[in-house]
């Protein structure tokens, strides 16, 4: 049995760096072997989703979260924390990348 040859990659390479003790990547291999993808393509179709919707809505990313979590705000009390250190790290994202 012969291994199997991959293509050369080609394209513009971005480093990631996930903050220490996060579990985001183990997450994110986890969710891109179910779906038979690799991790990379896992991540750049949720990338991809997320910046369609934010073209197609006209909101933001944060605000798209708020307007889907509006029930469980009133349910969960620890929910407005949790979206205002959602909107702390894009800002910081975004930050950084401009």
């Amino acid at each position: 049995m012969t291994a199997e040859r991959r293509k050369p990659q080609t394209g513009k390479q971005l480093l990631l760096r996930f903050a220490e003790g996060s579990d985001l990547r183990d997450r994110l291999d986890q969710i891109a072997k179910a779906n038979g993808r690799s991790t990379t393509a896992e991540v750049l179709l949720r990338l991809e989703a997320s910046l369609q919707a934010e073209e197609k809505t006209g909101l933001s990313f944060v605000q798209t979260i708020k307007a889907a979590t509006v029930k469980a705000a009133s349910d969960d009390p620890d929910m407005e924390a949790r979206i205002s250190e959602l909107e702390k790290a894009v800002k910081a994202l975004q930050k950084a990348r401009s």
